[in-house]
């Protein structure tokens, strides 16, 4: 990773254009994530996720906080908690339940560890990050499942409490389906909130803003086509499993949902705020301009990334 910044570092001396809103820091963090991915496709999936869990770079909040792993309906969840604030806190406090993103088939607490230290710092809460099993050696709906009975058992461990469901991207997309299923369970009356950053809300599109915005993201069509097909292996990607764009939202608790204008997803995710909206849901929607795919991966350098870590402890707290 150290060596990939150095390299587009010198690249901006040579080629400083950006995208109109995106500051210096927001396209240095943009080029390096982006030749991270290319990098990765050159390689065998386990390695990708290997490299991928070893590549954040150290985030100053992960000196402020402490982290366990617990195991919690078989799935080994990584707790990140402030370093002043004890694992078992006020009986009324909230808890964050994160669901890491990486298109069902990347990502675990590892690859998020600078993300969930910035959440816990900022919103002086614990962290629950599962490691949830991945595609293709899990496909769907395994991944939805595993979400499930982990929050289902957060409920139960952690019944004086107010949950918060969060994630980013495919994360996001988890974050949704399990508040559905939660609400055909008649068991949301704990959760308090959705905090959606950069939700994969439709793995079937395929143009608008999957197109017109290629050139100023780092994930691309043929990359989210192969996380579908390993997940789906062969189903629809349609599928109201993995697809909200039409889905009975009404009931959902509040969200925040944050994204960029810049990135492949940004029309999917403004139809769905627009859809949750007319479902009676209370709805903070933020749209940084210029800003790419969950672009809080930055928060140690952005000044976006910085403000919407924030902004999300307000909203929460």
């Amino acid at each position: 990773m150290m060596a990939l910044l150095l390299k587009n570092t010198l690249g901006m001396l040579f080629s400083p254009r950006r995208v109109a809103g995106r500051d210096w820091a927001s396209e240095l963090v943009f080029r390096t994530t982006k030749a991270m991915f290319k990098d990765n496709e050159k390689l065998g999936l386990q390695q990708a996720r290997q490299r991928i869990d070893s590549a954040s770079v150290k985030h100053p909040a992960q000196r402020k906080v402490e982290s366990i792993d617990r195991e919690l309906h078989n799935i080994t969840c990584t707790m990140v908690s402030p370093k002043a604030a004890a694992y078992e806190t006020n009986p009324k406090s909230l808890l964050i339940v994160y669901l890491h993103g990486g298109g069902y088939v990347l990502g675990s607490p590892r690859s998020h560890a600078a993300l969930l230290a910035q959440l816990a710092v900022n919103s002086n809460c614990t962290v629950i990050a599962p490691d949830y099993r991945l595609a293709p050696e899990h496909p769907f709906p395994v991944p939805q499942q595993d979400c499930l009975e982990i929050v289902k058992t957060v409920l139960k461990t952690y019944s004086e409490h107010r949950i918060v469901l969060a994630g980013d991207s495919a994360g996001g997309g988890l974050a949704i389906s399990v508040a559905l299923a939660l609400k055909e369970l008649n068991q949301l009356d704990q959760i308090d909130s959705l905090v959606l950053l950069s939700p994969w809300i439709d793995p079937s599109a395929k143009d608008g803003s999957m197109l017109s915005n290629q050139d100023s993201d780092y994930i691309d069509i043929t990359f989210l086509n192969e996380c579908v097909e390993a997940l789906m292996q062969g189903g629809p990607a349609d599928d109201p499993g993995i697809c909200y764009a039409n889905a009975d939202l009404a009931g959902l608790p509040r969200m925040l949902v944050q994204y960029g204008s810049a990135e492949v997803f940004c029309d999917q995710i403004e139809a769905f705020c627009q859809h949750a909206k007319q479902s009676g849901i209370d709805v903070t929607q933020e749209n940084y301009s210029g800003q790419f795919h969950v672009f809080h991966i930055g928060s140690a350098v952005m000044r976006d990334a910085k403000r919407a870590m924030k902004k999300i402890a307000l909203f929460i707290n």
